[in-house]
């Protein structure tokens, strides 16, 4: 069993901090899910020992705070699929969904569970997968252009300037 743990909960604007030490649970605090945040937050982590963090794969809300912990080398990171959190909560009978709660399920998953260390990617990677992203974006409004389209040309109500504002959208998207 690790001794010196810690839960986040990552949101798109913040960070809730749960620190196991011992198998004693501190009270959940707050941090920015920003580079100032995240600095603090590491400071804080550094200072109580923390040696092992646990937190959730959010898109790409938990990417930044991920890397900095990974460059620190002082701690390890694990970052697990929320459904895991998810079960494990359910495991413990965890029955509220709050920030504060979340965050303890973590701590407790890294204090219990197999922990399996992150690696972090090559920033090649990061790349590969915002460019699928937005790709996969632009597919899907594209298709929902022509879908509008399709549907305001079916109709005699449709003023034209409606159409002709449709066509122009998918002209640029075309460019």
């Amino acid at each position: 069993m690790k001794n010196y743990v810690c839960g986040i909960d990552v949101s798109c604007k913040t960070l809730e901090v749960v620190t196991r030490i011992n198998n004693k649970s501190g009270k959940s605090k707050t941090y920015t899910n920003d580079n100032k945040g995240h600095k603090s937050l590491i400071k804080g982590l550094k200072k109580k020992k923390i040696t092992h963090v646990c937190l959730e794969a959010t898109g790409n809300y938990h990417l930044d705070i991920s890397l900095m912990i990974d460059e620190t080398k002082a701690m390890k990171l694990m970052v697990i699929n929320p459904r895991i959190s998810y079960n494990y909560a359910k495991v413990l009978n965890q029955r509220a969904k709050t920030d504060p709660e979340d965050a303890q399920v973590l701590a407790h998953y890294a204090c219990h569970m197999e922990y399996l260390e992150w690696d972090a990617p090559d920033e090649k990677i990061f790349a590969i997968r915002a460019c699928g992203r937005r790709l996969s974006q632009l597919v899907s409004e594209s298709a929902k252009l022509k879908n509008q389209l399709f549907a305001y040309e079916n109709t005699k109500f449709t003023p034209e300037f409606v159409i002709q504002d449709v066509n122009l959208r998918r002209n640029l998207e075309e460019t």
